[in-house]
């Protein structure tokens, strides 16, 4: 059955009221739903903007007894499980850092990384220029190197292109600049990258007792699950407890994807209120779906004439789901402004430190496909109650009821129905509201115990290389 959408428009131009109100409706609970994926989207379901970011692994410690505990790598368990590995197609390891550049205007103290070579390596991305790690700049005794972020290469030397191969001082010591990457690469949130050795003294390389902070990054061979991975992992870490005593009873290693161990502070939050604007798309589409149902009451003599004419209830279901389609693009267009501004407010209220240096909260591809399936769900939802109600039979009592004047009982019940199951989720929304307010209530009234006014903190990292016997 062929139905242009230009009819579809003109059905909604007779009632212009209407149509408004519907779109305002739906359009509110669609930008809040769009706003809140996005924000999920960027932070939880897809943070990092590397190749096959799904295969890269965050390997870290745990214990066997308590699934929530993890811990680092010691620099030997990581070498240990570098050798040749079936589990993974590349694995290395990094570890925080704390850099203060010198030689440059002002003094600043950064954060960077220290990375085994494989670890900017299988990443998938390439530097913007001069090249990454090789394994050579990670033995002892190799020449000090670095790579620079794009932001440390243009707040430092104004990217200047002539930076390659120039020695910067980090913490004291000259540091050859071998690699400048682009601007999109952001991996832990570093302003530069060293190899890992400078970030461990020599004396400590081949203790496994002393653990530096090290995370193992590593990418999945074809075909290998983490759960594969993590057995593999652990058998190998069962045979260096065997030869080597240190390391923690019960130690187990867990691999998990990268995009699990970012903004474990924020999923709960984030899912909580993905759940509440949830709940007003369904409140708006109720109230929709009330004013869809009035409007069908008001058409019964049309549909009366179109089933005397030979219409069946498929044709008049499938017109009234047609007519749909205009309220489902007026709406996803207005939802989108309003997922702008809702957008934005959020990114003022979510302290940054929440979110990953490397994710991008915009609608992009993924939310703008969301944010139309939603929109013509609540649409079709919001059109098929009321187009269910529709039969040959029904259309001519329900003319019948309308010249005596009662309106339709089957629709009055339908329309009872909804207001209260309207009422019901409002009033869900209204006590989670209540109860949240009367958390952050007591949370800003708890005593600290001292008086936060004018206190600072500050912090003075000296450089070993001057200051080695302090």
């Amino acid at each position: 059955m062929y139905l242009p959408l230009a009819p579809a428009f003109r059905q909604w131009t007779r009632n212009p009221g209407l149509l408004l109100v519907a779109v305002l409706t739906l359009a509110l609970g669609i930008g809040a739903s769009t706003a809140i994926f996005s924000v999920i989207h960027g932070i939880l379901i897809r943070p990092f903007p590397y190749p096959d970011s799904e295969q890269v692994m965050f390997v870290s410690g745990g214990l066997r007894d308590e699934p929530g505990a993890s811990f680092p790598l010691s620099l030997p368990e990581l070498h240990d499980f570098q050798e040749p590995n079936p589990s993974f197609s590349s694995l290395g390891g990094a570890m925080d850092g704390q850099f203060t550049v010198t030689g440059i205007d002002q003094p600043t103290q950064v954060k960077g990384g220290y990375v085994s070579p494989q670890t900017l390596e299988l990443l998938g991305v390439p530097p913007a220029a001069g090249r990454l790690f090789q394994p050579t700049d990670d033995q002892p005794g190799a020449e000090p190197v670095c790579v620079l972020a794009d932001r440390a290469w243009s707040r430092f030397f104004q990217r200047r292109p002539d930076i390659l191969g120039k020695s910067v001082l980090l913490n004291g010591r000259s540091f050859t600049v071998v690699g400048l990457m682009p601007p999109d690469f952001k991996f832990w949130d570093a302003y530069l990258y060293v190899p890992l050795a400078h970030g461990i003294p020599a004396e400590l390389r081949l203790s496994r007792t002393v653990r530096f902070g090290i995370w193992g990054i590593g990418r999945l061979a074809p075909g290998i699950t983490p759960e594969t991975a993590a057995t593999h992992l652990s058998t190998l870490l069962d045979r260096a407890k065997a030869a080597t005593p240190g390391t923690p009873e019960g130690a187990t290693i867990r691999v998990t994807p990268l995009a699990q161990n970012v903004g474990n502070r924020i999923r709960g939050p984030l899912y909580l209120l993905f759940g509440a604007v949830g709940c007003v798309l369904l409140i708006a589409c109720v109230n929709v779906t009330n004013l869809l149902i009035a409007r069908g009451v008001v058409r019964q003599r049309e549909f009366a004439v179109r089933t005397a004419v030979g219409a069946g209830r498929r044709e008049l279901i499938a017109q009234l789901l047609w007519e749909s389609l205009p309220l489902a693009l007026l709406s996803a267009a207005v939802g989108l402004l309003l997922a702008l501004g809702i957008l934005r407010a959020l990114l003022v209220l979510i302290p940054a430190e929440l979110i990953p240096a490397e994710a991008t909260l915009r609608l992009n591809t993924p939310v703008l496909v969301f944010s139309g399936l939603i929109a013509l769900a609540s649409t079709t939802l919001s059109s098929l109650v009321p187009a269910l109600q529709i039969s040959p039979g029904r259309v001519h009592d329900s003319l019948r009821e309308s010249q005596r004047g009662t309106g339709g009982l089957r629709s009055s019940r339908l329309r009872s129905g909804l207001i209260v199951a309207e009422v019901t989720l409002a009033l869900a929304l209204l006590i989670g509201a209540g109860l949240l307010v009367r958390n952050l209530t007591r949370i800003a009234a708890t005593d600290p115990g001292f008086h936060p006014q004018n206190l600072l903190i500050a912090r003075i990292d000296l450089p070993e290389s001057r200051y080695a016997s302090h």
